[in-house]
């Protein structure tokens, strides 16, 4: 796996923080949406003393664990963030804390591997993080399921064409619900400073595909 480009994502940071609140972002929305009622269900099976863990991979600004506290008590769960940025991460803590007081912040290049040990996770979110970051994306799913717990969950969105992804699929222990193609925000024309219209077209749509898969369930729907 070729090492992530770090150059950068710190000075990245704010300008992306200012891009999500002009423009609107729903990614996070999308993929809390879609996971949130699997989750819970999971949390509610699992029963146990041990809180489940939740992983949110490249968690930028938390903007994704912010979503899902609106669909499940992630009270219930051990909640850690993973960026390569730090000033992602403090932006993340800053912003998750309040809602999750026990959230925890790791920096770290996953293109060296996720930084968990096998079947130790049991739920691994993600918006945004492949196409974005981790271009790989049979590595991405084989990382996945090799830190999750049998049952486990990941809801994953990127900039990736389903057909890219059926393949790796079709050769892990996955099951997956759907693959979902969306629009995850839009940018409006811009005017310069004398009025004219700086953007090529009224509107500039990014495209993302979901996914949401349960580990040791292979080729079964959720």
């Amino acid at each position: 796996m070729t090492p992530a480009r770090t150059d950068g994502w710190d000075r990245f940071a704010e300008r992306y923080a200012r891009m999500k609140k002009e423009y609107g972002w729903c990614a996070p929305q999308n993929l809390a949406e879609a996971s949130g009622p699997f989750l819970a269900r999971y949390a509610r099976q699992s029963g146990g003393s041990d809180r489940p863990l939740l992983v949110d991979l490249g968690t930028g600004g938390g903007e994704a664990l912010l979503e899902l506290s609106n669909h499940l008590r992630l009270d219930d769960w051990q909640v850690i963030g993973v960026d390569i940025g730090a000033r992602f991460l403090s932006q993340a803590k800053e912003n998750v804390r309040p809602h999750i007081p026990g959230f925890g912040a790791v920096r770290t290049d996953l293109s060296g591997g996720f930084p968990f040990a096998d079947g130790s996770v049991d739920a691994i979110v993600s918006s945004g993080l492949t196409g974005d970051y981790l271009e790989d994306i049979p590595y991405v799913l084989a990382e996945t399921s090799r830190v999750l717990r049998p049952g486990g969950i990941a809801a994953i969105n990127g900039h990736f064409l389903p057909d890219r992804i059926m393949g790796p699929l079709n050769t892990l222990p996955f099951s997956y619900r759907s693959l979902t193609r969306f629009t995850a925000y839009a940018i409006p024309d811009r005017r310069g400073p004398y009025g004219e219209t700086l953007s090529i077209s009224s509107r500039i749509a990014i495209l993302y595909t979901q996914m949401v898969l349960m580990k040791g369930h292979p080729q079964k729907d959720l």
